[in-house]
């Protein structure tokens, strides 16, 4: 609930889903999207400029963002990926909708911008906004509030003009209650199962058999080559640990960056939800108040809180751990719950609140004041900052020394120790264990062609910021495993699948004996009703999900078998094959729609919304006269790499 809750706030950061680009940038901002006085640039949008200068911000910006996230991935991958074309249409769109809300009159003004940058929390001290504390944030963001304004004036912009074109997308009733009832209809099987493990005994392969299949599928028991490595791991983290920082130089950066640890002021509560529409009629209102006042009469008269919640609650998610919300802060919730969050005692029960959502009685158990995280707490998240930074900063001389000293013929133990380096040795490993690792397919492929007892020239890029300096010890080269290595594996393979189908055969036989629904006697003792109603969404007894069977049970009338026999598996990976016939097909209730119904409500409106704005940006980009200057930048291209790869 408390995620519904947050979800439909007031709060103006909520990414827009623009379909076309994935690519947000709020800390690192947009900038200014015309810069006319330069006279490199990477493309036109209906005759304005996008500037060399902002493409290459951007597009370093995102390289940045992806590889902090994903720290396997390569530049070069991201270059392969299209990631220039992206920002490009990034940059486009943003023209686009710029463009678009000046011609129709919509814009951000300094009053809004201000409002909506005073009311971020790690901007606050003592929950007011903090100039001093805005700036320094910023700065460790490494970006400036020029720009920081700059993309939150772009986001608004975006937002404005989404809540313009879609203001007026609405779902009907009726088109709820339809998805809800496909959704949310369940419906009693009955079932006859045949495991294959039944058929075991009968189904053992010759070795004529598992000869023939070790001979027809040879390329299932291929040893790819490998090679046997040591190594030095050389990275910001091998190369200062956190460990190894003293303390004293730890208290002295936390000095520094003590805004980097400001939190707001949190509460810890739990609440009991009720129910009610915003529009609800005057019955149903009294109806709620009435419930609200009965659950506040038992908490007065002593009840747990927690109990009552489980009991009470319409918010089943949270009524099932006795109304807990966990810690809240300002801005994560719709005002009125915040409101009453931050003004209530502490122990103390609120009188009824009313939300969009209904009616709330709010417990608040704990309170944290605004402030910063003490040295004690963050130490170990400074120390691994710290570390990272100051590894990054002797990077480039350790690789240039390790290089060196591989050149002049030193093994690498040796040349590893003036940095604290060890050197390491997994074992062999085939080219695809080797990209695994980290390495580029080509660098693996150079590592395969290495002779062994030979070092490999260069350090090859294993990640972000990390490389390794290999040495070849042993290669082997591909091959095929011996018939008795794998025969075993191979008999029990024939076995499984000889096994399914005649499971298969005999219920494909006994389906053909059901007349009118019945079955034969001897087989009528078998059928096992489901303990749990099927949903669109699961198995049952213990059978995985199989995408057909559902698809099958929902699509056919109650009292019906299924015209044929499904091979499911169970979840200890054990097959069967098994015939099923729908029992009682029973619908979602009137209580558990009403449960949902806004949630579903808000959620079908929203997609509905999307899919109109994303209409809007197709519409925008189809008739906009886009002119790609500078292919080369755009997909990182050096000048002539397109031929030679031609």
């Amino acid at each position: 609930m408390l995620d519904l809750i947050r979800s439909n706030s007031q709060s103006l950061m909520v990414k827009i889903a623009f379909g076309v680009i994935i690519l947000v940038f709020v800390f690192w901002g947009v900038g200014n999207l015309v810069d006319t006085g330069s006279v490199n640039l990477v493309g036109k949008v209906n005759g304005s400029p996008i500037s060399y200068a902002e493409f290459e911000r951007q597009y370093m910006q995102a390289e940045e963002e992806l590889m902090r996230r994903s720290p396997g991935l390569k530049r070069e991958a991201l270059r392969d990926m299209g990631l220039g074309r992206h920002v490009f249409d990034r940059l486009v769109l943003e023209q686009l909708l710029k463009a678009e809300a000046a011609r129709v009159g919509l814009a951000v003004t300094g009053l809004e911008l201000r409002h909506l940058v005073a009311t971020f929390p790690a901007f606050q001290k003592d929950g007011k906004f903090d100039g001093a504390l805005y700036t320094r944030m910023l700065e460790a963001q490494r970006t400036t509030p020029a720009r920081f304004e700059a993309g939150l004036t772009a986001q608004l912009l975006q937002e404005k003009m989404q809540r313009l074109l879609t203001g007026a997308v609405h779902v009907s009733p009726g088109e709820v209650r339809a998805f809800f009832d496909v959704q949310n209809e369940r419906r009693v099987v009955d079932y006859v199962a045949f495991p294959a493990a039944d058929f075991m005994a009968a189904s053992a392969p010759s070795d004529e058999e598992a000869r023939k299949f070790y001979d027809e599928h040879g390329e299932s028991f291929a040893i790819p080559a490998r090679v046997e490595l040591e190594y030095l791991l050389v990275a910001p983290d091998t190369l200062v640990t956190p460990e190894s920082l003293d303390d004293a130089a730890v208290a002295e950066w936390y000095a520094r960056n003590t805004g980097r640890f400001a939190v707001p002021e949190q509460r810890r509560v739990r609440h009991i939800l009720v129910k009610l529409a915003e529009d609800a009629p005057e019955a149903d209102v009294r109806a709620a108040e009435a419930r609200i006042k009965e659950i506040s009469d038992a908490l007065a008269a002593g009840q747990s809180f927690a109990e009552l919640a489980r009991q009470h609650s319409d918010d089943v998610m949270s009524g099932r751990e006795g109304g807990e919300l966990g810690w809240i802060g300002r801005g994560q919730t719709v005002p009125p719950f915040e409101e009453a969050a931050f003004g209530a005692s502490i122990g103390k029960v609120t009188a009824p609140v009313r939300s969009q959502f209904g009616l709330h009685l709010l417990l608040v158990e704990e309170a944290r004041a605004a402030g910063v995280r003490p040295l004690a707490e963050v130490a170990d998240e400074v120390r691994r900052e710290m570390a990272g930074a100051q590894g990054a900063e002797k990077l480039r001389d350790a690789l240039d020394a390790l290089v060196e000293a591989s050149l002049l013929g030193k093994p690498l133990a040796e040349a590893g120790k003036p940095f604290g380096l060890a050197v390491r040795n997994d074992g062999l490993k085939s080219a695809a264990e080797l990209q695994a690792m980290g390495l580029s397919a080509k660098d693996a492929e150079t590592v395969m062609k290495t002779p062994a007892g030979a070092t490999v020239d260069a350090p090859l890029e294993a990640g972000d910021n990390r490389f390794m300096l290999v040495k070849v010890l042993k290669s082997e080269p591909a091959g095929t495993e011996p018939f008795e290595a794998v025969r075993a594996g191979i008999v029990d393979r024939l076995r499984r699948d000889a096994a399914l189908k005649a499971a298969m055969d005999r219920a494909v036989e006994v389906r053909r004996t059901i007349v009118d629904g019945a079955l034969p006697a001897n087989v009528k003792a078998a059928v096992k009703t489901a303990a749990a109603p099927m949903t669109r969404q699961g198995g049952f007894d213990g059978f995985m999900p199989d995408a057909a069977l559902t698809s099958a049970v929902f699509a056919t009338g109650s009292g019906l078998w299924l015209p044929a026999a499904y091979t499911l598996s169970d979840e200890k990976g054990e097959s069967a094959a098994v015939l099923v016939r729908v029992g009682k097909i029973i619908p979602g209730t009137d209580e558990e729609f009403a449960q949902w119904k806004d949630m579903l409500t808000a959620a079908m409106t929203r997609e509905r919304q999307e899919a109109a704005f994303q209409t809007f940006l197709e519409k925008l980009f189809a008739t906009a006269r886009i002119e790609l200057l500078n292919p080369d930048v755009v997909n990182r291209r050096e000048p002539g790499e397109q031929e030679k790869r031609r």
